[in-house]
């Protein structure tokens, strides 16, 4: 293949405009040509694809087919490599073994077909301890035969493109197919991502190559700073928007958790508040999963009436109903109504419990 960037060759398609002398192709042959993918591609009652199985599941959700592009995007440094790593984990120990955490992904490969991880960002040393800590998280101590991965951060940008193409060809013929490809990240594969025909042209032939190796292809890219609504970066963020089948987003708050959902895909979203938090943990090395979002904030919710409650009972385990409404409005600064309302509150966190003689008992409270 060559280490260039080139132009599909004239009338092999599509029709071309009128030639305007010498040799090549007729219109009516770029016409006929045409014509038989037409026939190729139609609808036809009776033949019914068969329904292509997830290569990757997130939250028992279908995030990736063959044939599609996934985007996952964030602002920097909000655990998109991290994610990138317990996607490799998953994909490399589809079985998961005990102790395995791959942030919420799933992933089999029954065919042992190629999986291919192109890092485009980190340094060679990043690289390979992103790899290593993929490998890790699902007891893995080498990879499958089937696994390649590369850091291509110091080739220009014509020389990745190229031989990231390469090396999809050269992995499906050893494998017998390609399932994935992982591209970290996608914009270091052009010249100018805010170029609207460049990155038309990168987004159709990343379509193309996902149905003709029959695979799927998970790309990286960065939002712009500064975006609430999770607007990624120049015209390439756009047209990714409109042709991918999911968009994975994350988000990393100012207490170092970040929050994994999807608000976009043609198999159903996943809000935020049902999304997967993680955070980086000093003592495993990693990124380590720390639950579901709606069920964190309902813990922390829980935490802060509790805390509450041991300032309202102080040295008392329990207090009759009229106590504790006024110690409530006491303690609390809120009027009788709303205090009430608060013991009403506590009974269904199971923060107080009220006992047969109607007086209600605090549930001790060990702050995490």
């Amino acid at each position: 293949m060559s280490d260039t960037w080139k132009e599909p060759p004239p009338c092999e398609d599509a029709p071309q405009d009128p030639p305007s002398g010498g040799a090549g192709c007729t219109s009516e042959q770029a016409q006929d040509g045409l014509r038989a993918k037409l026939v190729e591609r139609a609808f036809n009652v009776n033949v019914k694809p068969a329904k292509p199985l997830p290569v990757l599941e997130f939250l028992g959700h279908p995030i990736a087919t063959p044939g599609n592009l996934t985007v996952i995007q964030a602002a920097p440094k909000a655990g998109k490599s991290g994610v990138i790593g317990a996607i490799i984990a998953a994909l490399a120990n589809g079985k998961l073994q005990s102790g395995a955490d791959t942030l919420g992904f799933l992933a089999d490969n029954p065919d042992n077909k190629a999986v291919l991880h192109v890092d485009t960002e980190q340094s060679r040393y990043d690289h390979d301890r992103l790899v290593r800590i993929g490998l890790s998280r699902c007891k893995v101590e080498a990879p499958p035969l089937w696994f390649y991965s590369w850091s291509l951060a110091d080739l220009t940008t014509a020389e990745r493109r190229a031989a990231f193409e390469l090396a999809m060809e050269d992995a499906s013929a050893l494998h017998g197919g390609i399932l994935c490809v992982l591209i970290d990240g996608i914009a270091d594969l052009m010249y100018e991502p805010n170029d609207s025909k460049e990155s038309n042209e990168i987004v159709d032939l990343l379509r193309s190559l996902t149905i003709a190796h029959d695979c799927c292809i998970i790309l990286v890219l960065h939002e712009n700073p500064g975006s609430d609504v999770g607007k990624t970066r120049g015209h390439l963020g756009s047209q990714l928007a409109r042709k991918a089948e999911t968009s994975l987003r994350l988000a990393k708050d100012a207490a170092g958790v970040t929050t994994m959902w999807v608000p976009q895909a043609r198999h159903g979203d996943i809000p935020q508040a049902k999304g997967l938090c993680f955070a980086w943990s000093v003592s495993a090395g990693m990124h380590v999963t720390l639950g579901k979002a709606g069920e964190l904030r309902g813990a922390a919710e829980r935490d802060n009436h509790a805390a509450d409650a041991e300032r309202v009972y102080q040295d008392a385990r329990t207090l009759s109903y009229a106590d504790l409404v006024s110690r409530i409005c006491e303690v609390c600064a809120i009027k009788e109504r709303a205090a009430k309302s608060r013991v009403a509150k506590w009974a269904a966190l199971g923060v107080v419990r009220k006992e047969p003689s109607g007086s209600y008992r605090v549930t001790p409270y060990s702050p995490k």
